[in-house]
C-alpha cells in the first residue's frame, strides 16, 4: 500500500509484479474503513431541535449523507489517480509534502498516507479490538497486525514478523527453489529466515570513517518490488533512511 500512496509511482504501468492496482485499492477502501477516527474538536455539537414534522425528511438527508460518506473514499482514489497519471511529482520530492499539500482534496487518503509514509506513527493504524479472524489470516492485514497489534491475533512471540500467507510451513523446500524467491521474500519471511532483521554471512563489512570496503554477500530483499523501485531511484533517494532502504532492497541495492 506504500506505493499506491507514493505519487511518483503509483498506477506506474507494470510496476506491480503479483498484485493488480485494483486490488490495492480494495485493501485502502478496508483500510479505511478500520482507522479510528479521531474528532477534530473536543466541543460536542450543539444539540438541534427535534420537529416531528421534519422527521422523515431528516431520515431521508441522514441516509444520502451516509451514502455519499461511504463511497468518498472510491471518488478520492479515482481522483487521485487521474491526478498522478496526468503529472507526477519529481522523483526527488518527499510523498509527505504531497499528501499535506492536497489534504482538503483527499482528506481520507491523505490520513491514511500519512499512517504509512511519515516516519512517526502517532495514531494507530488499526483498532486492535475491531480486528477479526478473516484479518489475522488475510495476506494484506497479517504484517500490519503482526506490527501493530500482535496480541490479537496470537503474533506477541513472532517478534513483529509473520507469514504473509498461513500455508509456507507446508513446503519448506519453497525456500530455496529457483524461481521462488521472489515469492518467499514477500509472503513468507518468517518460514524462511527473510524477516528484515535478519542478518545474512559474516563476511557483511560496514563502511566506517571516511574508509569504504566492498560487501561481499547482502541480506536478501525483502519486497519483489526492488528492480522497479531501484529504477525509479529508491535506492538513492535520500528520503528513505539508509537503514529502510536496506531493510527493504539490501541485495538489489548493494547497500552493507
Amino acid at each position: 500500500m506504500s506505493t499506491y500512496l507514493d505519487p511518483r509511482f503509483s498506477y506506474v504501468p507494470d510496476l506491480l509484479m503479483r498484485v493488480r492496482w485494483t486490488e490495492i485499492e480494495e485493501s485502502i477502501a478496508l483500510y479505511s474503513e478500520s482507522l479510528i477516527i479521531v474528532p477534530t474538536s473536543a466541543q460536542p455539537p450543539v444539540p438541534k431541535k427535534a420537529h416531528v414534522e421534519e422527521s422523515s425528511y431528516a431520515k431521508f438527508v441522514q441516509s444520502k449523507r451516509l451514502s455519499v460518506g461511504g463511497s468518498s473514499i472510491q471518488a478520492e482514489m479515482a481522483s487521485y489517480k487521474a491526478l498522478v497519471v496526468a503529472g507526477r511529482p519529481a522523483l526527488d520530492s518527499d510523498p509527505v509534502t504531497f499528501w499535506r499539500a492536497h489534504r482538503d482534496r483527499f482528506p481520507l487518503l491523505q490520513r491514511i498516507a500519512l499512517h504509512f509514509l511519515s516516519p512517526t506513527q502517532s495514531i494507530p493504524r488499526l483498532n486492535c479490538a475491531t480486528i477479526t479472524s478473516s484479518q489475522c489470516n488475510s495476506p494484506t492485514w497479517r504484517v500490519i497486525i503482526a506490527q501493530d497489534c500482535p496480541a490479537s491475533c496470537g503474533f506477541c512471540n513472532e517478534g513483529g514478523c509473520v507469514d504473509a500467507v498461513t500455508n509456507c510451513e507446508t513446503d519448506l523446500s519453497i525456500c530455496t527453489t529457483v524461481g521462488m524467491q521472489d515469492f518467499v521474500n514477500t509472503y513468507c519471511q518468517r518460514t524462511c529466515n527473510r524477516c528484515p532483521s535478519t542478518t545474512a554471512a559474516s563476511g557483511i563489512v560496514t563502511s566506517t570513517g571516511s574508509s569504504t570496503v566492498t560487501c561481499t554477500s547482502y541480506i536478501a530483499d525483502t519486497t519483489t518490488q526492488c528492480a522497479a523501485w531501484a529504477a525509479n531511484g529508491f535506492c538513492t533517494n535520500t528520503f528513505y533512511t539508509s537503514a529502510q532502504r536496506r531493510a527493504r532492497c539490501a541485495t538489489t541495492c548493494r547497500i552493507c
